[in-house]
Formats: C-alpha cells, sequence, structure tokens
C-alpha cells in the first residue's frame, strides 16, 4: 500500500481485496499507525484481526480477542492512546503466533528462515547482480540480494506482477530441505507446499531453486520460466 490513505487502505483490507502478502504487511504496519487502526476499528471494530486467524485460533482466543477489542474505547488520544494501542496490539499478537507455534508443525530452520525473508524480515541483506532474466512471463525483476542460511550461500531475485504478487527466487548451491507437509512430484524431483497462504515449488535442477509466492499460478509460471523440474 504504498499511497498512505488510511481510508482507502482499511476498506480493502476489510472488503477482502488485497492478497495474503499485502494483508500480512498491512496488519504490521496497523500497528503503529493510529489513522489506519482507527479506519479499522471504525469500520469492523477491530474484528477482522481476530476472524483472519479464526481457523487456528481456538474458540476461547477468539472471544477473549473480540471482547478485548470490544471493550476498548473508540476515542484515545495522545500518548494513553498509542499506550493502549501499542498494549493491546502486543496481547492479541503475542496470543496469535503462540497459538500457531502450538498447532503448526515446525518446518526445517533454512525453510523457516526463509519464509522470513519473504515477509520482509530480510535476512538475504546483501545486494548483488542478477544472474536470472528480468522478466518472467508478467513478472519484472525489482530487487537481487544475497546471504548466507545455515550453511547455505543463496541469492534471491525477487520479482512483482502487475496486481502487486510478490514472488521471490532462492537459489543455492546445494538442496533444499524439503518443508513439512510438501506434495512431491511424480518423479520425486520436485515438491511444492501452501504454509499460512504462502505457495512454494522446489527443484534440484539447473540449479537448486525455491520459488516462493502470494499467489500459486505466480509461483508456477516462474518455475515454468525458469525451466525447473
Amino acid at each position: 500500500m504504498r499511497k498512505h490513505d488510511p481510508e482507502r487502505s482499511a476498506s480493502l483490507y476489510l472488503g477482502g481485496m488485497v492478497s495474503g502478502h499485502a494483508r500480512r504487511r498491512f496488519e504490521q504496519h496497523i500497528m503503529g499507525c493510529e489513522d489506519c487502526w482507527r479506519e479499522v476499528e471504525v469500520g469492523r471494530r477491530g474484528r477482522a484481526l481476530a476472524e483472519s486467524s479464526r481457523e487456528l485460533a481456538p474458540q476461547g482466543l477468539r472471544e477473549m480477542v473480540r471482547s478485548t477489542v470490544a471493550a476498548a474505547p473508540l476515542s484515545r488520544r495522545g500518548l494513553a492512546f498509542g499506550a493502549r494501542l501499542g498494549a493491546l496490539a502486543a496481547s492479541v499478537t503475542l496470543a496469535l503466533v503462540v497459538v500457531l507455534v502450538v498447532l503448526q508443525p515446525s518446518q526445517p530452520q533454512e525453510i523457516e528462515i526463509l519464509l522470513s525473508d519473504y515477509n520482509r524480515a530480510e535476512q538475504l541483506q546483501q545486494q548483488t547482480q542478477a544472474a536470472l532474466p528480468s522478466v518472467l512471463g508478467d513478472l519484472e525483476l525489482v530487487e537481487v540480494r544475497r546471504g548466507r542460511v545455515e550453511d547455505m550461500s543463496i541469492v534471491v531475485h525477487e520479482y512483482v506482477d502487475p496486481a502487486g504478487h510478490i514472488v521471490a527466487v532462492y537459489q543455492s548451491d546445494s538442496a533444499f530441505p524439503v518443508a513439512r507437509g510438501a506434495e512431491h512430484s511424480a518423479s520425486g524431483a520436485t515438491w511444492s507446499a501452501t504454509l499460512d497462504e504462502t505457495a512454494m515449488f522446489c527443484a534440484d535442477r539447473p540449479v537448486p531453486s525455491l520459488v516462493i509466492g502470494d499467489d500459486q499460478r505466480e509461483v508456477r509460471l516462474a518455475a515454468v520460466e525458469l525451466g525447473l523440474e
């Protein structure tokens, strides 16, 4: 959401008109933006934050979040507003993180780190030159970074399509570990998985590659364009 328009951003978010990756970015943004939080709160009384995780959170936690949000006054000012909002946001976030950790199986460390990198908690921070095409179908290259994850040397090429979907192609000099819950192809040469609305496709040839994106079609497109098998 490049243009800071709280009313429009909240409307798109509450209406389910943004991708999973963009939604997560907006949810992180409203934790520190009073204007955007107010628009979301007025529009839906904050319940979208609880409902977005209802399939993972148990009934007791959902009711706790709803009651906490309902009890919070709409009118908040100055430092008092910031303090109460920060405490509420931190409590809700911590509770949801605990549920996710408990209910979801852990992933290999490399997969966890690369998912974190994809979600903008950048682990690969060194800018480098591109080794892949600048265009893959309707995807355009926007950034190339490199770094190390555990014992793996990795380069990531990040692409974006006209709709704002982001696809990251991670390539290494050694094979990536298999994500838990992944489905293997008939040949066993590739695997794919979907974790929290994030799609992944992995292949060892011609170069060990892990493609991550918030749109499965674009992930498959990138894999085909790169000849991964």
